[in-house]
């Protein structure tokens, strides 16, 4: 299957399930208001965290073990059914955790602990999303790009049907919960779909196995992307209480709703790059077929990016109107930072990909850590002095930076890849 053709395929799917994260926040703010965005921000954060790192986090390991190892059913077997084992006991522990600290964690995020129910709800939810990490890393290993795509792009329309209910029925904390059925959805459709399509030995593959090497492999996996995980997020909540601090609770809506919009575009790039690039570039031998991959993958992303950045910015007042309301239209003046950011930031990670692919650890948290970091000192520094315009003005920068950085590192891996 082509790159274009993948792309509409898994973009068609992506796009499905970003409509419906979109008219999820569009029901809260009409229901809400600025107000209500701001404080349901924690729990997007909170529920991105999980389900970045449903799995131990092993989503892009799979993909690449399973790729690697697709034609040698031993070894397969061992991925997959190491990756079962992992799966299973990671999302007991997550359970019992959040099950046991549901009132602690609806105190220390809402300052009440009314919400504690949500928690319960995550427990249960967060094991489907789990579903989906195993079962779309075997899907995409083996390239069943229509098949993730359509059970993906299903999921998330019965998920939306579930926030529509809950907000009608019970306001905001009906949209807190569904929000968590939002996001278990597309890992139950996809578990539904695996026992009564897939034959048996398919699914034998998955029975639960340990072999130390694998587990040690996919756990190299699990740290990457654990750090990303919290990098990320706790660098978006510590800006928010800057943003909050400086401005209060309407800014930081501004801020999350010129967010959300962006980080679905970062979502849309990413669903394509983990289930098709990283595959490509896991079977990639040398560095010749590394830079051919890395070369295709921008022939596809920039001409793409640079329409969104020009539609997003000359359409931002009717894109805020269309996707929230009219009480959000201040935060036109952060969507053109955002973008800008955003196109620097997936630019980058196509770069960052080949390090994912190689497994290489350091490197990866390193960069992540950059990432971070840069951000949260040009934010400390902006934010006091332009409010919620500076969080943006700051993450922008952030990404300029770090897209130079990763072109440098490409052109020294590649120089030295030649040396050798």
């Amino acid at each position: 299957m082509s790159f274009l053709r993948a792309g509409l395929m898994l973009g068609a799917s992506t796009a499905t399930r970003l409509a419906a994260a979109l008219a999820a926040v569009k029901l809260i703010v009409v229901y809400t208001g600025a107000d209500g965005l701001g404080q349901i921000g924690f729990l997007m954060n909170a529920i991105g965290v999980l389900a970045t790192v449903a799995g131990a986090g092993i989503l892009n390991g799979v993909i690449k073990r399973v790729a690697e190892t697709q034609d040698r059913t031993a070894e397969l077997r061992l991925v997959t059914g190491t990756s079962t084992t992992i799966c299973i006991a990671w999302s007991v522990l997550v359970g019992a955790v959040l099950a046991a600290f549901a009132e602690p964690l609806s105190q220390q995020l809402f300052r009440s602990g009314t919400h504690a129910d949500v928690f319960r709800w995550l427990a249960a939810g967060q094991f489907f999303m789990t579903c989906a990490t195993l079962l779309g890393g075997y899907m995409s290993g083996h390239r069943m790009t229509s098949e993730y795509a359509v059970l993906s792009a299903i999921g998330s329309l019965i998920g939306m049907g579930g926030v529509a209910f809950g907000v009608w029925r019970w306001g905001l904390p009906g949209a807190m919960l569904g929000l968590v059925w939002l996001n278990a959805c597309p890992g139950l459709v996809m578990l539904c779909w695996a026992c009564f399509a897939w034959p048996r030995a398919s699914l034998a593959l998955l029975r639960p196995t340990w072999a130390r090497p694998e587990a040690a492999t996919l756990f190299k996996f699990s740290l990457m992307l654990s750090v990303s995980a919290l990098t990320l997020p706790l660098t978006q909540l510590y800006l928010q209480q800057l943003i909050h601090g400086h401005s209060g609770w309407d800014a930081v809506g501004y801020w999350q709703a010129a967010v959300r919009y962006t980080d679905t575009a970062t979502q849309f790039l990413a669903v394509l790059l983990t289930n098709y690039y990283l595959p490509r570039l896991a079977q990639a031998n040398h560095t010749a077929l590394i830079t051919q991959v890395v070369r295709e993958a921008y022939v596809f992303a920039v001409p793409v990016l640079l329409a969104f950045a020009a539609l997003s910015i000359l359409l931002s007042r009717p894109i805020i109107l269309l996707l929230y309301s009219k009480e959000l239209l201040p935060a036109q003046e952060l969507f053109s930072w955002q973008v800008v950011g955003t196109v620097f930031k997936l630019l980058a990670y196509i770069i960052g990909y080949v390090g994912v692919a190689r497994a290489s650890a350091r490197l990866y948290i390193g960069a992540e850590i950059f990432q971070a970091a840069t951000l949260c000192v040009t934010g400390t520094l902006l934010v006091a002095q332009l409010g919620a315009a500076g969080a943006s003005i700051a993450y922008a920068m952030t990404y300029l930076v770090y897209f130079v950085v990763c072109v440098v590192a490409l052109r020294i891996f590649v120089s030295k890849s030649k040396e050798t």
